[in-house]
């Protein structure tokens, strides 16, 4: 029987996020299963499982609405979740986790903020951490005369900035490509500017939103999971559905923004059953 030895040397910002090494020990026969999570659960670790990789993202927060009742400022796009790439969690037969995944938030309507979301924890892992939280994007805000609103930023203490008016999403500070702040969303656009592009993470090969141009909705933030909706054009609604973890995207003047994706988490191991 061959053992697989995952050593879980990450640089993650504070020493509570530190793990013993994981030792998984794969059954003969056996396979690997991954077990999706889009809402609340839990996790009952199979009787031959030692151990799991778990990645996921917080929910992206909601985007902005555009200006009301006028045709000049879009509403800015949300920012993503916090989103963790494959960690690996110790766990013995029976260790059930339980899991909280909210959705994104709600997006805003011409002429008010999207809404946040909460935060993905998962709870009852093996000490000294025992609750895993990816932080929620914030949300995106409204278009004012003749100025885009605010995107919202990344999720997690260093998440990407919110980009102002027509401005870009920052991106959010990875530590060794595993642990991923989230990205900021993009500022809308003017009459005198277009909207920005939400933040993505340096390296990641996603095509990104655009936003709505001029007078329209800033992107939301991109997520491990993909990509937020384009921008509302100039009195266009956004219209779509976010990736996990991304934020919405600012709606275009007069118009309504759209929700932030939902929180997500990917548990992944081997075994027999």
């Amino acid at each position: 029987m061959k053992r697989l030895l995952l050593l879980a040397a990450l640089l993650l910002p504070s020493a509570a996020l530190a793990q013993s090494p994981v030792t998984i020990t794969p059954a003969s026969p056996g396979r690997w299963v991954t077990t999706t999570f889009t809402g609340n659960g839990t996790y009952t670790a199979e009787a031959d499982v030692t151990g799991a990789f778990v990645a996921g993202c917080g929910p992206g927060g909601g985007g902005g609405g555009g200006q009301a009742l006028a045709s000049t400022a879009g509403g800015g796009g949300g920012g993503s979740g916090n989103c963790m790439v494959s960690y690996p969690v110790p766990l013995t037969p029976g260790q059930v986790l339980t899991l909280t995944v909210p959705a994104g938030g709600a997006f805003g309507a011409a002429g008010s903020n999207g809404s946040n979301s909460t935060a993905v924890t998962i709870a009852g892992m093996t000490a000294p951490m025992t609750t895993m939280t990816l932080g929620a994007g914030v949300l995106g805000n409204v278009g004012a005369a003749a100025v885009g609103g605010a995107g919202g930023n990344g999720g997690g203490a260093a998440g990407g900035a919110g980009g102002a008016g027509g401005a870009n999403g920052g991106a959010g500070t990875t530590t060794g490509g595993l642990f991923l702040y989230g990205n900021g969303g993009a500022g809308g656009g003017a009459t005198a500017g277009g909207a920005g592009i939400g933040g993505i993470w340096p390296g990641y090969p996603f095509l990104r939103a655009s936003g709505g141009g001029t007078g329209g909705g800033g992107s939301g933030g991109h997520s491990l999971y993909g990509i937020s909706q384009v921008g509302g054009a100039q009195n266009v609604a956004c219209a779509g559905t976010a990736a996990p973890g991304a934020g919405g995207s600012g709606g275009g003047s007069n118009a309504a923004g759209c929700a932030g994706g939902t929180g997500r988490v990917d548990i992944t191991r081997w075994t027999r059953f």
